[in-house]
């Protein structure tokens, strides 16, 4: 009805407004693109390739539909123009009866896209998304989400809860991470949500695809709802930090003048401290999932002594960039070693074992940083010392 309503108001042909009945058809599978439209979001990503895009929502088999909604910024004109290019695309005759776009988009808009999508889409250029909260609203209506490893995706994506745009590649040259992206954008509609979706069962029950749809809403509301991150900030930062304020000040703030005290000898020794060596056990450049790999690394602590520093092997998959995404940390032990007679930069020998988790690029790297019981959190400005 909206939709008829807005081919009234730009002066379309009666048979266009005719037409716009069947435009949208419920068996049909269904994208949804609905947000403040800003360069980095790239609204347009999907029409890089017309002729990749016409094959995928025309295709008898297995159609696609998309709808488009959102507003730019009044006084973002490059984003003004996306949405002008997208109107136009929407109006060719190629697209016109599987693409719209929807205006004057408001909450009312939004809360029928949620729920009425099978699939929210999302392409922002990495690493500008801040967060994504439409697509959390999505998850929890039922609808997967296929987006790039950015915002909150990083985090909630598995290969249960939805799709993924790419592995996380980010270049330099944003015209080639637009054309990386959108062949990876297209490969994963072809190759995995599509036929997905069109997968059925004797009752036409399409299993897997609400087997995923469960997994999505089960992980958006458990780890993405405001009653999660209110626990969060009460269990992990304010009652801690309640609990220390009160021992801090504990026997006339004996404990807080200890912790300085200790604070600034390991800040005044911290730039002596570094890992001088690496080993891991015998494994080839290739490893396979699951796989065990010991950790033998010497750290040089100067005047600190073990009892100072935590030192940890950090583990994670490798981006384009050859940084760490996600990074996991696993504590070491110390093997019992004293530093040799003249040494007197205080070398020890720790060993470890990290197990590869996932398949792909695999980094491992290490790091050193303060222990103290009594700290709030280890993570100090300046005191942490990597593998160089």
């Amino acid at each position: 009805k909206k939709y008829k309503t807005q081919l009234q108001k730009s002066g379309a042909s009666q048979i266009d407004i005719q037409n716009a009945d069947q435009i949208l058809d419920p068996n049909v599978l269904t994208l949804g693109f609905a947000r403040r439209f800003s360069t980095y979001k790239r609204g347009n990503l999907l029409f890089y390739d017309l002729t990749r895009l016409e094959r995928i929502v025309s295709s008898e088999s297995q159609p696609v539909q998309i709808i488009f909604a959102g507003k730019a910024h009044p006084l973002d004109n490059p984003g003004k123009e996306i949405i002008k290019q997208i109107v136009g695309y929407c109006a060719d005759k190629k697209f016109r009866s599987r693409i719209i776009f929807l205006e004057d988009y408001d909450i009312n808009i939004a809360r029928y896209l949620v729920q009425g999508v099978d699939v929210w889409l999302n392409n922002p250029r990495r690493p500008e998304e801040a967060s994504g909260t439409s697509g959390m609203k999505a998850a929890l209506n039922g609808a997967l989400n296929v987006s790039i490893l950015d915002g909150w995706w990083v985090e909630g994506y598995s290969d249960e809860t939805g799709f993924k745009i790419g592995n996380g590649e980010e270049y330099s040259n944003s015209a080639v991470q637009d054309s990386m992206d959108a062949e990876a954008l297209y490969s994963v509609l072809e190759r995995e949500v599509v036929p997905l979706y069109y997968q059925r069962n004797e009752l036409d029950v399409p299993e897997r695809w609400i087997h995923k749809m469960k997994k999505s809403i089960q992980m958006a509301g458990e780890h993405f709802s405001a009653q999660r991150m209110l626990m969060d900030y009460s269990n992990q930062f304010y009652v801690p930090a309640i609990n220390a304020a009160r021992k801090l000040r504990s026997d006339g703030f004996a404990v807080n003048r200890q912790l300085t005290a200790w604070m600034d000898r390991v800040s005044a020794s911290w730039e002596t401290i570094a890992i001088t060596d690496i080993e891991l056990g015998e494994v080839d450049t290739t490893v396979q999932v699951g796989q065990k790999i010991p950790v033998k690394m010497k750290v040089r602590l100067g005047s600190l002594t073990p009892d100072d520093v935590q030192v940890e092997v950090v583990t994670g998959r490798l981006n384009s960039r050859e940084e760490i995404q996600t990074p996991n940390a696993a504590m070491t032990s110390l093997n019992g070693s004293r530093p040799a007679d003249g040494d007197t930069m205080g070398t020890y020998t720790y060993r470890g074992e990290i197990v590869c988790s996932e398949s792909g690029r695999f980094g491992i790297t290490a790091r050193v940083i303060p222990r103290n019981e009594n700290l709030l959190h280890t993570k100090r400005p300046k005191l942490i010392s990597y593998w160089q």
